[in-house]
């Protein structure tokens, strides 16, 4: 059954919304990143370190505010490591979208935590 039959009932606001959420489940990786957090966490690096340390490296904007941030992140990338290799490997690969995911994923979590008490 091709897509379009498989989704003729749809309203095309249905559609918009699957499809949006789908960029941003493949630009953000929510469970990959949970999963990060989780592992810094078990590490002994608190969220709102990482928190911190996203925020940090995402706002810098001179050489040594993006040293400071880029070496706290790596901090976090090792920490991980100890645990899934493969995970910071991949972290590694783009710095600025791991602080990015890093980032939307934590604030997902506040947000989560905020609306189940």
């Amino acid at each position: 059954m091709s897509w379009f039959e498989q989704n003729k009932h749809k309203t095309p606001e249905q559609i918009s919304a699957e499809t949006a959420q789908v960029i941003q489940n493949d630009i953000y990786q929510p469970e990959k990143y949970r999963e990060i957090i989780d592992i810094a966490v078990a590490q002994g690096i608190g969220r709102d370190m990482l928190l911190h340390i996203a925020e940090q490296t995402l706002s810098a904007q001179e050489g040594d505010d993006v040293n400071n941030g880029i070496a706290h992140l790596d901090w976090v990338m090792k920490a991980v490591g100890q645990v899934r290799p493969d995970l910071e490997a991949e972290m590694r690969e783009n710095t600025l979208r791991t602080a990015r995911c890093l980032l939307h994923a934590l604030h997902a979590a506040n947000t989560n935590k905020v609306g189940d008490v």
